[in-house]
Order: C-alpha cells, then structure tokens, then sequence
C-alpha cells in the first residue's frame, strides 16, 4: 500500500481570504499548499483600475505580507466587473498585471451588491477590450434570483447567457466557475477551447440535502442533485483527458456565527488536497496521478498563460496518515470536514489537527 505521494505544488484558480483580520489566518492554509491563488475580490470597496489602482496595490501588499508562507506562491487578484467599467479600466488592469476579471450576479453571493443583473450590462467595447487583452472573463454563472426563484435552477438558466458571450466574443476566455450543475457541465464541454470551468473540492461530494441541514456546507452556487454530484465527481477524473477541467476551491470562511446564520461558503482550504486525492486514488484508476496533476496544477496554469518549470512550482507530499480535522479554528472558523477523520495529510499541514488512533 502506498503511504506516500508527491506531487507538483497545486493552484487554487479560485480563492477568497477576505480582507479583514480574518486574512492572515486563513492565507496560512493555503500558502503552504497552493502555488498560484486567483484571489476574489468581491469586498467593498470593489477595485477599479485607473480610480483606486492604489488600493489593489495596497492589497497585493497585505497579502503579500500577511504570512512567511504566502512567498512560496503567486497571488492574482481578480477586477470586479460593474456596468460602469470602461475599456480604458481594463488597459489599466493589464498594465497591473491582473490577469481575470470577475462577472458576480447581483446579490447572488457575499458581497455582490455591486454585480450585474446579466453579463449583458458589461459594456461591449469593456468586453472586447477583454478579448483584445487576453484577461480571462470569469463567471459566476448563475442568473439572479429576481429572473429564477430556485437556486437550483440558476446555473441552468445561465446557459443562454453563456452561449451568447462565446458566440459575441468569440476569442474571449472565459472561466466558468465553480460549476455545479451538470447541464453547465456539458455546455462548457460543448463550446471551443477559450471555455473552461473550474470545480470545487466540495460540489462533488455534496448533494442539497447537505447544505440545507449542515450551515457548513451551505454555499452559492448551492450543491444540487445526486446526478450533478456524481457528474462532478466523475468529471475530474478526466482532467488529464480534457483542459477545460481546472480546480478552483471556492474556499470561502466565515465566522461560525455568521454561517449559522445563512452566510454561503465553504471554507475548504484546510482538507481540499487530501480530500481530493482520495478520491482519485480510490477511483482514478491507473493514471490517477497525471489526471490529479492535471486537474490541480497544470489545467488552470496554461488556461491562465502561468505555467512554471517543475523546480520553479516545487512539490507537496501528501502522506497516508489518519487525521482528524478539528471541530473549530482558534479564530473561529468552521472548517469543511470539521470533526471527520481524513486518511491522507499534506506534509507542510500536520500542524493542523491531530493524529487519529486506529
């Protein structure tokens, strides 16, 4: 039996760390697992190139500052897109060296107060300045509530939306994230090769039942149907065979009154790694390492024009070592997995939790 695995360090395509004194903390997480972070910047207030360029340096900085850790990766904070956002923004964001800029359905997730009602309210000449620039249009493809009551319906009812961007902007990269219905799933798959997606390490574990009767696993997009699960599920196993399949975390912490509340994130950082080669060792066959390698750090990279030389990423080694995950961080945030015993651990994580006997 194998009791240890290496691998090139990962990239989480898809990471919120907040901007408050939460930040420092949950940084730690993944600066000791992730190479390249995409960092969401849906926080007031959103930065806007060319207005507040001062503030995105600023941040860079806290970030950059706020672990010993954090040097071992690269962070990319992504442009918030708003109706008011002009090409000229975007020139300014690439002169920045931003390399997405992020698309938030109003009201559709934390602090989306100042997203759109539809990808249509970006301005055309703002997107094919994005198409010119080689920024990646990310997505949060849902529809807002006000169009589609259901949330379990949204992502469906976004596919039209999509179609009709790909087939406006037909060199315009663009990143579907945290796709969770397998609807999405096949329309992404159908489209030209600028059309990518990432998956979380949650959705494909967790169906609705899960985030309505456990607050930590309640999340935007929410976890569907037994199908989408398994879709998802047998989707990244295929990350080798197709480059559309890129890991983005969606890992998202809040405080532990807050999600008891109804605050939407899972904050999955912590056991995403070691949850997702189970899942691939127990299912991914003979060439389970390449598509895991595949899936975490070489899709996302090329999508994104980062690839790194093997001694420039580095390694992880993931050892199989029973663990529990605690019930609660000291600074109060409720991890996915909290109290669950995991059967593989991160090297650079055995500070967090403790050995399981037996």
């Amino acid at each position: 039996m194998t009791t240890k695995v290496l691998f090139p360090t990962p990239d989480d395509w898809h990471l919120h760390i907040r901007n408050s004194t939460m930040m420092p903390h949950v940084l730690n997480f993944s600066a000791r697992q992730f190479h390249h972070m995409l960092l969401m910047t849906n926080f007031p207030p959103p930065f806007v190139p060319g207005v507040n360029a001062n503030l995105l340096r600023e941040y860079r900085s806290e970030v950059w500052h706020s672990s010993d850790n954090a040097k071992r990766g690269t962070i990319h904070p992504v442009l918030y897109l708003r109706s008011d956002t002009t090409p000229e923004q975007i020139w300014s964001a690439y002169t920045e060296r931003i390399i997405a800029a992020k698309f938030y359905p109003h009201g559709g997730t934390t602090h989306s107060g100042s997203g759109l009602l539809s990808p249509r309210y970006i301005r055309p000449e703002t997107l094919q300045a994005l198409q010119e620039s080689g920024i990646v249009l990310c997505l949060h493809g849902e529809v807002v509530k006000e169009v589609q009551p259901d949330p379990l319906l949204r992502e469906f009812d976004f596919i039209p939306e999509l179609q009709l961007l790909v087939h406006s902007y037909p060199r315009l990269k663009v990143v579907v994230e945290h796709v969770s219905d397998r609807r999405m799933v096949q329309a992404v798959l159908d489209m030209p090769s600028n059309v990518a997606m990432t998956v979380t390490a949650h959705h494909p574990f967790l169906v609705n039942f899960d985030a309505r009767h456990d607050p930590h696993c309640n999340c935007m997009p929410v976890a569907k149907t037994q199908q989408d699960r398994d879709c998802l599920a047998r989707l990244i196993l295929d990350a080798h065979r197709n480059p559309k399949i890129i890991f983005g975390s969606d890992s998202a912490p809040h405080m532990a009154e807050d999600k008891i509340d109804g605050a939407a994130g899972v904050w999955s950082a912590p056991v995403a790694i070691p949850v997702l080669w189970d899942h691939f060792d127990a299912r991914g066959g003979t060439d389970k390492w390449e598509a895991f390698v595949a899936f975490t750090s070489i899709n996302g990279a090329r999508f994104y024009g980062r690839q790194n030389s093997r001694s420039q990423r580095g390694t992880i080694t993931l050892r199989r070592e029973r663990w529990q995950v605690p019930a609660i961080t000291d600074f109060g945030v409720v991890p996915w997995k909290a109290g669950e015993v995991l059967d593989w651990r991160v090297d650079s994580m055995r500070w967090f939790g403790e050995p399981y006997p037996g």
